[in-house]
């Protein structure tokens, strides 16, 4: 794409942008975990995975993002867990939830448990846009990058 600082397409920064920000969101849990490990291999497991792996990972993304102009989710303040934390965690668990729901629903042929996997995806659609209606009651809905 020409000369303009943005030369990533949608679907690229806005992958960027999602995977970076997943790993963002589980960040809490993980120092959660690493916090409640009793286990030294899974301590040190934990640790390597948060200091060699996913601040890394999402470090290199933030750079990319802005080395082409585009705004990057951010890490929140680490070792505290808010509500607004803990929201965006519960919003993940429910979309990842619903996209597994939806795979499933596409790959079974009986009409019972068709039925029920629907059933339980409107409950979750139901539950997710609960959560939607509180972040933006909160002003926390975040926007992946436009270009």
């Amino acid at each position: 794409m020409g000369s303009s600082p943005v030369d990533l397409n949608w679907n690229s920064a806005s992958a960027l942008w999602n995977v970076a920000h997943y790993k963002i969101v589980g960040l809490p849990m993980m120092d959660f975990y690493l916090d409640k490990a009793e286990d030294a291999s899974l301590k040190a497991m934990l640790s390597y995975g948060i200091d060699k792996v996913l601040i890394p990972h999402v470090e290199r993304i933030q750079n990319m993002l802005k080395e082409k102009g585009l705004e990057t989710p951010s890490f929140y303040q680490r070792g505290k867990i808010d509500d607004h934390q803990i929201s965006r965690c519960v919003r993940e668990i429910v979309k990842h939830g619903l996209l597994n729901e939806m795979t499933a629903l596409s790959n079974v042929s009986d009409n019972n448990v068709r039925n029920l996997l629907s059933d339980i995806i409107k409950d979750d659609m139901a539950q997710m846009s609960g959560i939607i209606q509180y972040k933006k009651s909160k002003n926390w809905l975040f926007d992946p990058p436009s270009i």
